[in-house]
């Protein structure tokens, strides 16, 4: 039997998208995916109601905590490169804007991740990039969980309401979900929560 922490690892792993197989060809590398059969956006699009909002967050939480406790900024998180497996179950994928934080940050891939996700910090600095700038990412995703919106409009403009105020009325999102998504929404990056502080504290 395997210990706890070997234990802990695996259950966090399996929010993440594993590789199946590597290869390189002509200075190209190749990596075959976990295959997933839907996306965290095609799920709000066809039945946000029946969305199991805590369930996701704790697994996305789980899933950024066991990357950036390996070093790994992902860069680019949004409801676009976040996947459900065929139980139902979050998968964290698209790495290749992701950052290794143990060799200086040198990306992976060139470029900041989508602009309607971005943390405030890297339109000041793209260098300011680290594990926080994931958590702001996160809290506009968990809010998109929790509040229905009709449009791409509607969700442009919401976010951008919710990254200037960083208030959400209440009205629209309940009170722990709130609780969480300001703070992570925080401008300054420092007074974001990791995800281990929020699993800790929320689901411990």
């Amino acid at each position: 039997m395997g210990s706890s922490s070997d234990e802990d690892e695996m259950r966090e792993a399996m929010h993440t998208l594993s590789s199946d197989e590597m290869r390189e060809a002509t200075h190209t590398l190749f990596v075959a995916m976990e295959l997933c059969t839907s996306t965290l956006h095609a799920r709000l699009e066809a039945e946000i109601e029946k969305v199991p909002v805590l369930r996701y967050l704790k697994e996305l939480l789980e899933g950024l905590q066991f990357i950036h406790e390996k070093g790994v900024i992902h860069g680019d998180l949004s409801r676009d490169n976040i996947f459900l497996d065929d139980h139902d179950h979050i998968k964290i994928g698209d790495f290749g804007l992701a950052r290794n934080t143990r060799d200086g940050s040198i990306p992976f891939g060139d470029g900041l991740g989508n602009m309607m996700y971005r943390a405030p910090e890297l339109s000041i600095d793209p260098r300011l990039i680290s594990t926080k700038s994931d958590m702001f990412s996160l809290g506009l995703v968990l809010f998109e969980l929790s509040c229905p919106m009709g449009t791409g409009y509607e969700r442009a403009r919401q976010f951008e309401e919710l990254k200037k105020s960083g208030e959400i009325p209440e009205e629209k999102v309940d009170e722990i979900l709130r609780e969480i998504i300001c703070q992570v929404l925080k401008k300054d990056p420092q007074q974001r929560p990791s995800a281990a502080q929020l699993l800790h504290r929320y689901f411990s």
